[in-house]
């Protein structure tokens, strides 16, 4: 079973740049407990996370790699005893939503042993946890799954991060809203956008409270007087167009004015193409 190795790293929680701090996590670190001939702590060939800790708190996990020659660990002879050896790992860094939160294997008062083996499972097993994040420029959410970890912005962008190997599939799906998160911007202007789904539900809703008796009479007018992008004009029109048709009518829908000379070339063809 894959295991996950928790280095005692107080030095390189004092390193000067990631690099720096990611070799001295790497390695190198004695298999050997105390006086021992034989490797007892740990299996370098099981060791599939390399995890820093430091003060109870994760200061990286790094996902053990091969390097260039394809050795995912190197063995170094220890200077004071040439029957000894300790352990370089290559490894890349992953799993970065666990900076900076409690490790799950800490050190007793009294334990030397600078480091510990667990199950890799308990880094990696999970279920999707969302968290809310503060930072200058809004609120960002990140949701965790496994080893995946996913981050909508305050901006509404998307990031995904995976550990290598993964398969990302994105779908996206057409819409005529803006992200549901508003960026700076948009507020600052003033400019906010109605989800599609919600311009169809609330079209839907009128229609349905007026009822077709209304509309055989004729002379439906509508009017809206915040006209923004058009688009509950645009959906009205178009759900009044079914309902009549649906009724064995043929209207004549005509859009008509003085806002109609104001409103914008993309208002007007989303108008048109709800008539056509």
């Amino acid at each position: 079973m894959p295991k996950a190795l928790f280095v005692s790293a107080k030095a390189a929680q004092q390193a000067r740049g990631e690099r720096a701090q990611d070799e001295l996590i790497l390695g190198e670190w004695s298999p050997f407990h105390a006086r021992s001939r034989r490797p007892t702590l740990f299996d370098p060939d099981e060791v599939e996370y390399v995890v820093g800790v430091a003060q109870g708190v994760i200061l990286a996990v790094h996902k053990v790699v091969a390097d260039a020659e394809g050795k995912p660990w190197r063995a170094v002879t220890d200077s004071g005893d040439p029957d000894r050896w300790r352990v370089r790992f290559s490894g890349v860094r992953t799993l970065r939503h666990l900076e900076g939160t409690p490790s799950p294997v800490r050190w007793g008062r009294g334990q030397g042993t600078p480091v510990k083996v667990a199950d890799a499972s308990l880094l990696t097993d999970g279920d999707a946890a969302v968290e809310r994040i503060d930072g200058p420029s809004g609120t960002a959410r990140r949701a965790v799954l496994d080893q995946v970890v996913v981050t909508s912005g305050p901006d509404g962008e998307v990031t995904v991060d995976a550990p290598p190997g993964t398969t990302v599939t994105v779908r996206t799906a057409a819409t005529t809203s803006a992200p549901p998160s508003p960026s700076r911007a948009t507020k600052a202007s003033g400019r906010y956008y109605t989800p599609q789904l919600l311009v169809e539900q609330t079209v839907a809703a009128v229609l349905d409270a007026m009822g077709d008796e209304v509309l055989l009479q004729g002379g439906v007018s509508l009017c809206e007087p915040a006209l923004g992008s058009g688009a509950f004009l645009g959906e009205a029109i178009k759900q009044l167009e079914q309902r009549y048709r649906e009724l064995g009518e043929a209207p004549e829908i005509v859009v008509t004015g003085p806002l109609v000379a104001k409103i914008t070339e993309r208002i007007r063809e989303r108008l048109e193409e709800a008539v056509a």
